[in-house]
């Protein structure tokens, strides 16, 4: 999907900074990094590839608009 030098800590422990979209057994999209489920970072929400200016994180799309994964705002 994209890289950004949000996932440096991906990229040190499992060697990728992809972000893949995967189907739950229950049907419902989530998104993981390449290494999944060895590499734990999972999202529910659609990561639009660009950072929070508040706190660094994830900004997300969500149902109300992009927000950060991490802080919310």
């Amino acid at each position: 999907m994209f890289q950004h030098e949000i996932f440096k800590t991906l990229v040190n422990e499992y060697q990728t900074a992809e972000i893949v979209e995967k189907k739950s057994k229950r049907g419902k999209i989530f998104y993981v990094c390449q290494g999944y489920p060895k590499c734990d970072f999972a999202l529910w929400d659609k990561p639009t590839g660009e950072v929070c200016p508040n706190c660094g994180g994830l900004m997300v799309e969500k149902k109300t608009g992009i927000v950060c994964s991490n802080c919310g705002k």
